[in-house]
């Protein structure tokens, strides 16, 4: 079979499989109306006639169950909804995503947010055509040109949700994540999203904190991973700035404490003597003491070139 052929029935078996044991161990009942939508079904038909096509073809009436075998990175959907929103997560819930990611990252006041990076406002919402423009860590600074039209400077800028106190994050819409080299203006650098996305729903998604986040992954059935992620080195306001010594440990321990305050069940680690040395901030894989996979993980990210995994 072509590599790409793997790829695609790797993605649709993934979106068709329904796994028992990972229902069994669910903690709350999942959304009853999981919808693949049209893309499996199309990708199905599009396969080369043979077992694996016609065993996938008897999946196509279902029915299908929220899964943990399914897994949403960035609040889910971000190949159509605006990523870590309210809608994303309800979109990946819909689909059968069983555990839901909230990237965890800080604002200016401590609070915690829902982002894949301390410093992506420029690209994943509109906070460039808004009034918090001027309080980024880099401004928008607009391409420039040659005298022959070709382009010899890309536009950039560089806003972190630590710029921003959660009031002011929470005024913010969210959008694909994109951006266009070549704008002039703050409005066309909010463009650029790849054909491979859509902007159908890219009308105003919901930002969350991480308590938000919670709430909302609970109501949706869902489990937990939170990922506590790398401070970034470009951000204006520091992080001993926002939690005084001992940042990465105060950080991590926060996102703990949130989980333990709205009642998530505090892993238990019992894979190794090592982690469960780092329990107290955190490990990858924990597990209840019988040995079941608990319903939160937290995904440990102190650097962006290594990830320990216990």
């Amino acid at each position: 079979m072509r590599p790409f052929a793997i790829a695609i029935s790797t993605a649709i078996a993934a979106a068709l499989y329904t796994s028992a044991a990972a229902r069994a161990d669910d903690d709350e009942k999942g959304p009853s109306n999981v919808q693949l939508g049209p893309r499996p079904y199309y990708l199905v038909d599009k396969l080369a006639d043979g077992p694996l096509k016609s065993k996938l073809q008897q999946c196509a009436n279902g029915p299908f169950h929220q899964t943990q075998f399914s897994i949403g990175h960035r609040g889910v959907g971000t190949l159509q909804f605006p990523e870590h929103t309210k809608e994303s997560h309800q979109a990946g819930a819909r689909m059968g995503a069983g555990i839901l990611e909230c990237g965890v990252t800080f604002t200016k006041d401590g609070e915690l947010v829902c982002r894949h990076d301390e410093c992506d406002l420029h690209t994943t919402t509109n906070i460039l055509v808004t009034d918090l423009a001027n309080r980024c860590s880099q401004p928008f600074s607009p391409a420039e040109l040659d005298s022959t039209g070709k382009r010899s400077k890309a536009a950039s800028a560089l806003c972190c949700t630590s710029d921003l106190t959660v009031d002011q994050f929470k005024s913010l819409k969210g959008k694909m994540d994109a951006s266009n080299p070549n704008a002039r203006t703050p409005q066309d650098f909010l463009g650029g999203t790849p054909n491979w996305r859509t902007d159908l729903y890219s009308t105003g998604g919901t930002v969350l904190t991480h308590k938000e986040s919670i709430h909302l992954i609970r109501s949706l059935g869902g489990k937990f991973t939170p990922e506590a992620k790398a401070f970034n080195p470009g951000a204006k306001v520091t992080p001993t700035e926002v939690f005084g010594g001992n940042a990465r440990e105060k950080f991590v321990q926060k996102i703990i404490d949130e989980n333990k305050a709205a009642g998530v069940p505090a892993p238990t680690c019992s894979l190794s003597p090592s982690c469960a040395a780092t329990s107290n901030t955190g490990s990858r894989t924990p597990r209840t003491s019988a040995g079941r996979r608990s319903s939160w993980t937290i995904v440990m990210r102190p650097g962006r070139r290594r990830r320990r995994r216990c």
